[in-house]
């Protein structure tokens, strides 16, 4: 997904979610969304979402090492405790997806 002309603070973007997510202590700027850690820029909200052959939850360090500003994914925070980036669980990673993307694009 290509970046925003703005950036926007994660908290915002989470506030476009159907149900509350426990807000992390530090909120961040998110200049872009990914779901590809291949395709993750410096201040991306990177999106981990589980699939069948592919769980992308295995590549939240390789999408922080790339400069992600945050961490969505439905597995505990307690499984990443050193992540360095706010991370935040939802209960579905691509519904998320869909709301924080709308979101971040002012609900075309």
């Amino acid at each position: 997904m290509t970046a925003s002309p703005r950036p926007i603070f994660l908290s915002d973007l989470l506030a476009a979610l159907p149900y509350e997510v426990p807000r992390p202590k530090e909120d961040v700027w998110v200049t872009g969304i990914a779901s590809d850690s291949r395709k993750v820029r410096r201040g991306d909200l990177f999106v981990a979402i589980p699939g069948v052959a592919v769980d992308g939850h295995r590549f939240i360090p390789a999408a922080v090492a790339r400069g992600a500003a945050a961490v969505v994914g439905t597995r505990p925070a307690a499984a990443f405790p050193r992540l360095g980036v706010p991370y935040v669980q939802v209960r579905d990673a691509r519904e998320a997806l869909a709301y924080l993307v709308a979101a971040y694009y002012g609900h075309p």
